[in-house]
C-alpha cells in the first residue's frame, strides 16, 4: 500500500466538489471499506435507469437523457469511470447526488438553471485524474518502496503533489473548463500516436513518458487557466486571486516537503540504530563467551 503523502489529510475534499466527500488516499490498490460505496453507486445507477424508463409520456425527453447517462456509464449494466475511481478510494456525497439527479430527470426546466451538468462533468474529470495517479503509483511501486526504505519520497511526492495541485485548482472554477481537463481520459493518457512510413498507429507510452506527461500537468493547467481568465475578461483582482491560490499551494507544499523528508528520516533512523545496537551486543556477548571458555 502507498499511503497518503499529499498536501491534505484524507478526510478533506481538496477539490471542494459538491458530490465528493473525499478524494481518498494516494493509492495504487483497491480501497478498503469498498462494499458500501459500491452498493450506493449501484443504487444510484438503478435510480437513474428506472426513472428514465418509468413513464411512457417522457420517452421523447428520455432519449436525450438516455444518451447523456450512457456517455457517463451511469445506466444499469454499463461501466463508469466514476465507479472505477470509487474502487481507488473516492467517496461520494450520495445524499446530494440523489437529490440533484431527481431534479434533473423529473423537472424539464431544471436543465436550464442548474449547475448539475457542469458538476457531473467535473466529477468525471476528477475520477480520471484519480485513476491516472493510481496507475502511475502502480507502475513505479518498486521504485517508490525503495525510496521510502532509504528515507526519500521523490517519485511519490512528484506524483501526489501533481494530483493535489489539480484537485486544489477546481474550487477556482477555471480548471474544469480548460481543454486539458475537458479531454482528460485515464485510458488514453497512457497511449500515444507513432508515425510510421505510411500509417500512424497508437502505442503505449513508456512509464517514463507517462510520468513526465503527468508531472507537466500543473504548468499546462496554469497556462490554460490564465488563458481562460483572459478570454472570460476577468478583473485584475480576480487574476490576482488565482495567483494567490497557486502561490499558497506551492508555499504549503514546500513546507510539507520538508516535514515529509524529516519524518521519513526519523522513521528510518530507529531501524539503523537498532541494527547497530544489536551488532554491539553480539560482539560483547562473544567476548564474554570467550572469557568464560
Amino acid at each position: 500500500m502507498i499511503s497518503n503523502i499529499g498536501l491534505k489529510a484524507i478526510s478533506d475534499c481538496i477539490s471542494k466538489h459538491p458530490y465528493i466527500l473525499t478524494e481518498g488516499e494516494h493509492i495504487s490498490h483497491v480501497s478498503s471499506n469498498l462494499l458500501s460505496e459500491q452498493i450506493n453507486f449501484y443504487n444510484l445507477k438503478n435510480k437513474i435507469t428506472d426513472d428514465l424508463y418509468d413513464c411512457d409520456a417522457k420517452k421523447a425527453v428520455n432519449k436525450t437523457y438516455i444518451k447523456y447517462w450512457e456517455a457517463y456509464g451511469m445506466l444499469r449494466g454499463t461501466k463508469s469511470v466514476i465507479e472505477k475511481a470509487i474502487q481507488k478510494g473516492l467517496r461520494l456525497n450520495y445524499e446530494a447526488l440523489f437529490k440533484e439527479i431527481d431534479k434533473f430527470i423529473n423537472n424539464n426546466d431544471y436543465i436550464i438553471t442548474t449547475d448539475f451538468i457542469a458538476n457531473f462533468e467535473t466529477l468525471r474529470q476528477l475520477s480520471e485524474v484519480k485513476l491516472i495517479e493510481s496507475k502511475l503509483l502502480a507502475l513505479y511501486e518498486k521504485e517508490i518502496k525503495d525510496e521510502i526504505e532509504g528515507g526519500h519520497v521523490a517519485i511519490l511526492q512528484g506524483i501526489t503533489s501533481t494530483t493535489d495541485f489539480i484537485y486544489a485548482m477546481y474550487p477556482t472554477g477555471l480548471s474544469s473548463i480548460t481543454n486539458l481537463m475537458q479531454n482528460i481520459n485515464s485510458e488514453e493518457f497512457f497511449k500515444k500516436n507513432e508515425k510510421g512510413k505510411i500509417f500512424t498507429k497508437e502505442i503505449e507510452k513508456t512509464r517514463e513518458e507517462a510520468l513526465g506527461d503527468y508531472l507537466s500537468i500543473p504548468t499546462q493547467l496554469m497556462d490554460e487557466m490564465f488563458v481562460a481568465l483572459d478570454e472570460l475578461d476577468f478583473t485584475e483582482d480576480e487574476v490576482q486571486e488565482l495567483v494567490t491560490i497557486i502561490l499558497t499551494f506551492v508555499d504549503n507544499l514546500d513546507e510539507l516537503n520538508v516535514d515529509i523528508a524529516e519524518a521519513f528520516r526519523e522513521s528510518v533512523q530507529p531501524t539503523v540504530d537498532n541494527e547497530s545496537q544489536q551488532y554491539e551486543i553480539s560482539d560483547k556477548k562473544r567476548e564474554d563467551d570467550y572469557s568464560i571458555q
